[in-house]
Order: C-alpha cells, then sequence, then structure tokens
C-alpha cells in the first residue's frame, strides 16, 4: 500500500468512515453527505466534478463522480467510497468555508424508512434531549429512521414552534445541534410551544398532553407518566397548579393555563 493512501486512511475525519463502502446500490445518509460535500468541492475547487442530486441513492452519476474525484486525487478510480476516498473528500471538505463534521446537515431531508450513521447521530442527540425535555420520547440508536424517531422529531419541533413534520431537514438539524451544544454549555434553551388551539382536558389526547405531563412533572413534581393521555391523574395536577396559580381550579388547559404552565416550566428549567 503506497504512503498516500497509508496517510489517508490515518487521517482523523469528522464524521468517519461507516466502515462499509458505498457503492452503487447504496442508500444512505452517508451517500447523500458525500453527494453534498462533492457538490461544494465542484463549487470552490474542482469545476470539472459533475453536479449531483443529493438524494441518498449512489447511482452511475455517484459512482462516475467518485471516478472523477478519485482521479483528480490521485486515487485508484473504482467510482467506490471506501476508507481511503471517504476520508480524503472529507478531509477535502473540511477545508472549505463552513468545514464538515458529523454535527454539519447531511444535506437532505431525513425522514421515515431512512437510514445511516446520520441517523443513529440524531437518535441519541434527541435521546440525551429527551432527559431535559422529557415530552420527547427515548428510542433506539438503530440507524433506522423509524416511527419512534418521526415522533420523537415531531415532539422535539413542537417544543421550538417548529413546523412538526416529524422529519429532519436543514433548520431542525441545526436546531437540534444548536440546543443539544446550549445544554452542554449549560444554558439551558427555554421552549416555546404554542397553545394547540384546542381546550385540553380529561380524554384528550396527544403531544400536547405529553407536554403538560412534562412540564407537571417538572414544575409540580407531579409524577405522572408521560404517555399523551389525559387522565384523572393529570386532571387532579392540573387542578393543583391552577390553584396554586391563582387560576380557575377546572382540571381543564386553556390558553391561560397553557400559558401560565409554559412560564413556569421555562423558569424551572
Amino acid at each position: 500500500m503506497s504512503d498516500f493512501i497509508n496517510n489517508l486512511l490515518a487521517l482523523k475525519v469528522d464524521p468517519v468512515y461507516p466502515g462499509t463502502p458505498l457503492t452503487i446500490g447504496s442508500s444512505t445518509t452517508q451517500v447523500a453527505r458525500i453527494q453534498s460535500y462533492l457538490n461544494a468541492l465542484r463549487t470552490a475547487k474542482y469545476a470539472t466534478l459533475p453536479k449531483l442530486t443529493v438524494d441518498g441513492k449512489f447511482g452511475s452519476g455517484t459512482a462516475g463522480a467518485v471516478k472523477a474525484y478519485q482521479r483528480i486525487v490521485g486515487l485508484s478510480a473504482d467510482g467506490v467510497v471506501g476508507n481511503a476516498t471517504w476520508n480524503a473528500i472529507v478531509y477535502d471538505r473540511s477545508l472549505l468555508p463552513g468545514g464538515a463534521s458529523g454535527d454539519t446537515w447531511v444535506g437532505m431531508t431525513m425522514q421515515s424508512g431512512m437510514k445511516g450513521q446520520d441517523v443513529t447521530l440524531m437518535q441519541g442527540y434527541l435521546n440525551g434531549l429527551a432527559k431535559t425535555y422529557t415530552s420527547i420520547n427515548t428510542q433506539g440508536s438503530d440507524g433506522k429512521f423509524g416511527t419512534n424517531m418521526q415522533d420523537a422529531t415531531r415532539r422535539f419541533q413542537h417544543l421550538f414552534a417548529m413546523s412538526a413534520d416529524g422529519k429532519l431537514g436543514e433548520l431542525s438539524w441545526n436546531k437540534i445541534v444548536d440546543v443539544k451544544n446550549s445544554i452542554k454549555a449549560r444554558s439551558i434553551p427555554g421552549v416555546l410551544y404554542p397553545y394547540p388551539g384546542t381546550t385540553l382536558r380529561r380524554g384528550s389526547s396527544g403531544d400536547a398532553v405529553r407536554f403538560i405531563q412534562s412540564m407537571l412533572n417538572l414544575t409540580d413534581n407531579a409524577g405522572l407518566t408521560v404517555d399523551g393521555n389525559f387522565g384523572a391523574r393529570t386532571k387532579s395536577a392540573v387542578t393543583a397548579f391552577q390553584r396554586r396559580s391563582g387560576l380557575k381550579a377546572d382540571g381543564v388547559v386553556g390558553s391561560s393555563t397553557w400559558s401560565a404552565l409554559m412560564t413556569a416550566y421555562n423558569k424551572a428549567l
């Protein structure tokens, strides 16, 4: 093996090589990242590279762009993104404005059915955030964007008044990273969950009820199960909060009670 290849293999890059070569037929978030990086390199350094659609699908066009890149940098032009080619592309991209890291957006909207190490990364981040914002469900870090990941993403989006579609586009991705970094720096961001517009009462269910339960657990140590089902215990906890806050103690969460809960919750974070 040449010294050139050895040097590439020894590079410490982020994100790290996923461990399996990317080739025709691969369909993962890592493919989207490589497509995005090659497009950036095309714009900034290598104008002869073909422009790629960032769709996470490794077809003949992506293979052709990889071969063209490999020829430029002196790698064997096989069109396969193995360890050395991955490290070369990621390192090359890291030298451009904005750099490259696992925390940078993958380049395409991540949604149900997708898989890859970027999904695993975000699953871990959302699980970490769920320790602070307990209305977010936890999940396994299996790299598969399934129902649990969709639910956790949507519940995070609700908290920060984002479009709650359960998909990870650039805005949602960056917000998760920003909130994660803020908590790491011991500066917990307050939430902005908007009032859902519908009175919540016994028998109600859904994400907004999960948030009510989460708020009451933090502000009043209510000990509620965060399951999204507005039952007798949730009603009792709401009533106790209303009495303490000088509100009409009817156990129903309208806009005034929601606003008071939000204020108390953000103070308690």
